[in-house]
């Protein structure tokens, strides 16, 4: 009996020996961002403000820029209005449906602001919906010498 005792001891004192391994939870990096309409991502990175929404870009003119694999959007010269909404409930949106935002990331997303920039949500008319001009459902880092003029649309009730 005292042999197992020891040997059992003898395997809790190994076993507290060992490395402990800690869970965090991290947001991945956001691997695509939706600007108004339009869906930036590895295959499109590029597109310009065109009358409130967005159009082709490239990497000479563009007023967003996305790079996939580090979840930035550069925003330069921006005037948006166009949003985006998940259109039912079973997308893989963190927004519900109805909500809007102008700009939308599903992970973790730095925004760097060139030159000025503005972003405007439409009136809701449903009540119990949210307008966002930016959201991330990660971390969210703005940083740059630009500047953004961000007004989400009201909730019109009645």
């Amino acid at each position: 009996m005292n042999k197992l005792m020891a040997t059992i001891l003898t395997l809790c004192m190994m076993i507290s020996l060992l490395p402990t391994m800690s869970l965090t939870a991290f947001a991945a990096t956001a691997t695509s961002v939706h600007v108004g309409g339009a869906v930036l991502d590895a295959t499109r990175q590029y597109a310009n403000s065109y009358y409130g929404g967005t159009t082709d870009g490239d990497e000479n003119r563009y007023s967003y820029k996305f790079d996939p694999e580090t979840g930035t959007l550069i925003i330069k010269n921006a005037k948006l209005t166009n949003y985006y909404s998940p259109y039912s409930s079973v997308t893989d949106s963190k927004l519900n449906q109805g909500d809007r935002a102008n700009i939308y990331a599903d992970g973790d997303l730095t925004i760097i602001l060139e030159s000025q920039n503005t972003l405007a949500g439409e009136a809701l008319t449903d009540s119990g919906k949210n307008s966002y001009g930016i959201y991330a459902s990660g971390d969210l880092t703005i940083k740059g010498n630009g500047t953004i003029n961000i007004k989400a649309g009201e909730t019109n009730e009645g």
